[in-house]
């Protein structure tokens, strides 16, 4: 998956400190405790290079999916594979919020506008109801 802009937006200050591989999310929001949340943001070696990531765990309900998330700054949205919001009990979206981006090959690739009732960065794996390490989209 990708970890766009819009969710990194929720945070009013949002640090990628690469030298020690942490992302800290400073949070305003009053049931979090002050101050900043640190999770890990390991460097993996993928095709365009060697890139961040964070664990992902996105819920609806009961459903819940663990994901590894690209943390893209230049991405407006976050990102999933069909199957990754099907398991998290993903509902579509307002059609209005549909993209089109482009594939590896790239031709243009339609996507749908999901919604989650919660997303978690850095999550901690628990027995969830769909875990999913696939980050390609489903074909």
């Amino acid at each position: 998956g990708i970890l766009g802009a819009r969710t990194l937006a929720e945070y009013p200050v949002t640090v990628m400190d690469v030298a020690s591989l942490r992302l800290r999310l400073h949070s305003t929001i009053p049931a979090l405790p002050p101050g900043a949340i640190t999770v890990p943001m390991p460097l993996r070696q993928v095709s365009l290079g060697v890139l961040p990531f964070t664990a992902l765990e996105l819920r609806t309900g009961s459903a819940s999916c663990m994901c590894e998330g690209l943390v893209d700054t230049g991405s407006p949205v976050t990102i999933v594979t069909p199957r990754a919001a099907a398991a998290a009990g993903a509902t579509r979206g307002p059609m209005v919020d549909d993209k089109t981006s482009t594939g590896v090959d790239g031709r243009p690739v339609p996507m749908q506008a999901m919604r989650v009732d919660v997303a978690v960065l850095g999550a901690t794996p628990r027995p969830p109801s769909g875990t999913l390490s696939d980050s390609v989209p489903d074909s």
